[in-house]
């Protein structure tokens, strides 16, 4: 069986961030962490570290009061020098502190983390709770895009692409998502032949995934595409990977797939 790191009650917090506003489960780091403590079956020669990235970091400052966690880590490392470790982490960045001797599972990319010769990453899947009564309808909209103006990026397409009435592309204020954004959101993506997925703070992206879950092809804009499981699948059969400056070619290539 895996073997579990015995680590202070504080690094354990397991609340429910409700983000997206839909969500109300647990996320990946706690869902994995159940999923150990209650089955022995799988096995591996790393040691597990269950350390809640994601709520540790929110609830410290969004990572900038992290003293404690740094020096644990430290700590951790330096009195088990042989040890290898492996962690589960949704936050955007990773986990942050300057970490060695580990293998990361991130949703969110590594870009906040210091790259250590003995720190390696695979990606994961950024998922949420799955939205509830999803019914098809008839697409309105060949590009739609509801979101959050969170890089400068989303604003840049916004203004490139509602030049065409037939897209319709929404930036609201970052600073909160209301009930009636939500629904607009759902509105949205289920009528879009195409769906925008721009990255945010982070190169991964919700709406990747909620785009297949709502029927629409995915446009990821990202400078660096945070795709899991590119050994079993061709992501670029599932959607389209523009880079940032590439945004120009959007039209053109969703035209060229609707009238091949």
């Amino acid at each position: 069986m895996i073997r579990i790191e015995a680590i202070p009650e504080i690094f354990r917090n397991s609340e429910i961030i409700e983000y997206p506003i839909h969500n109300k489960s647990e996320g990946i780091e706690q869902k994995f962490s159940a999923y150990i403590d209650s089955n022995n079956t799988p096995r591996s020669k790393l040691k597990y570290l269950p350390i809640q990235w994601t709520n540790y970091l929110i609830k410290n400052n969004y990572g900038k009061n992290i003293e404690d966690l740094q020096l644990y880590c430290d700590d951790l490392i330096k009195n088990n020098p042989n040890e290898r470790y492996f962690t589960v982490v949704q936050y955007d960045g990773g986990p942050i502190v300057n970490l060695n001797n580990c293998v990361v599972f991130s949703s969110g990319g590594m870009f906040g983390t210091k790259n250590n010769e003995n720190l390696s990453f695979i990606p994961i899947p950024l998922l949420t709770d799955p939205h509830k009564r999803i019914r098809p309808k008839k697409k309105k909209y060949k590009i739609g895009y509801i979101g959050r103006n969170t890089h400068p990026i989303r604003g840049n397409l916004e203004d490139l692409l509602s030049i065409n009435n037939e897209n319709l592309i929404i930036n609201i204020p970052s600073d909160g998502v209301s009930k009636k954004d939500s629904k607009k959101f759902k509105d949205v993506l289920s009528k879009s032949i195409f769906s925008l997925c721009p990255r945010g703070f982070g190169p991964a992206s919700f709406r990747l995934y909620e785009s297949l879950e709502f029927g629409s092809i995915p446009i990821y804009v990202s400078d660096d595409f945070h795709l899991p499981y590119r050994d079993i699948i061709d992501w670029e059969k599932l959607c389209l990977l523009i880079k940032l400056d590439e945004i120009n070619t959007i039209e053109k290539k969703v035209n060229d797939l609707i009238n091949s």
